[in-house]
Order: structure tokens, then sequence, then C-alpha cells
């Protein structure tokens, strides 16, 4: 039996869970600095990685824009 949306939601949502656990990530979304509610320019989704052993985060651009797709993960 196939899967109704919302099961099909909550199976995307419990492995996107576990990746961020298992690499203590964050997703968030940026705009440039000099954004603001008259426009915005800069914008792009990172992941913010922690180190395993030392208390460093780096981040990375996933996609430039407002959406990541799998193409970007390429």
């Amino acid at each position: 039996m196939e899967n109704t949306p919302k099961e099909y939601l909550e199976s995307f949502k419990k492995e996107l869970r576990e990746l961020l656990v298992k690499y203590n990530a964050t997703i968030g979304f940026s705009v440039g600095e000099s954004s603001d509610t008259h426009g915005l320019y800069g914008e792009k989704i990172e992941v913010t990685l922690k180190h395993s052993t030392k208390p460093h985060y780096r981040s990375f651009t996933l996609s430039e824009g407002w959406t990541v797709c799998k193409s970007d993960l390429e």
C-alpha cells in the first residue's frame, strides 16, 4: 500500500532529523547584509555543521536562492 501524503512527509522529516542529529547540523536561510523589508538580495540556503570533537561551527551554502533541490546537492 502506498503512503499517504502525511505519512510520506513524516517519513521525510524523520530521515532529515536523523541526518541533522548525525551531523549536529542546522539548515537556515540567509540574505545579503543590506537586505531589508524593501528588498532582499543574496538569498541562499545554508547548512551549519558542528565539528564532532571541537567547538567549531562551519557554514556551507547548499543553494543560491530560495529552495534546495536534489541537483543542488550533486
